[in-house]
């Protein structure tokens, strides 16, 4: 009797390893574009979309922020309360259809009604915000295909 116990919590746990092999992990999503990858987080609620990377001192490298939209449509960012430059690439499914490469931060004595918009060409339904320079370096371009690891949507 004393033994059943153990040899439960022993073959549960074997079963959910087993469940689990194979199978996408959700925190460990990445995007890759022309050989590289970026760890990335995922802004899917309104609220992660608005604020963004906003209020962070620094992005680490070869890692960035994925944005999903419900539909494509032609989409429109800001660097409010942005700490440091990044590169916008925006997305149509797999395909990138507008890059805005070493977009600056704000002039700190503008308001925010005058910071530059930044909009992509034709419709888009994700955009990934890297640091400054990556998509020069990387040598990204409109019409490279984009590939998703273990992200769900």
């Amino acid at each position: 009797m004393k033994y059943i116990l153990p040899l439960l919590v022993i073959l549960f746990v074997a079963f959910l390893v087993v469940n689990q092999r194979g199978k996408p992990q959700p925190d460990n999503p990445s995007v890759t574009i022309r050989g590289h990858t970026f760890a990335v987080e995922l802004a899917k609620t309104d609220e992660q979309k608005q604020k963004g990377l906003g209020d962070r001192a620094t992005l680490e490298k070869d890692t960035g922020m994925l944005f999903f939209f419900d539909t494509a449509k032609v989409e429109t960012f800001w660097m409010y309360g942005m700490e440091f430059p990044i590169d916008i690439i925006f997305i149509n499914d797999d395909k990138i259809v507008t890059i805005y490469k070493n977009v600056p931060i704000p002039q700190k004595d503008i308001l925010p009604d005058q910071y530059e918009r930044y909009s992509s060409k034709q419709p888009v339904n994700r955009v990934l915000e890297v640091n400054a320079g990556l998509a020069l370096q990387y040598g990204f371009e409109e019409g490279d295909r984009v590939y998703y690891e273990n992200i769900s949507y």
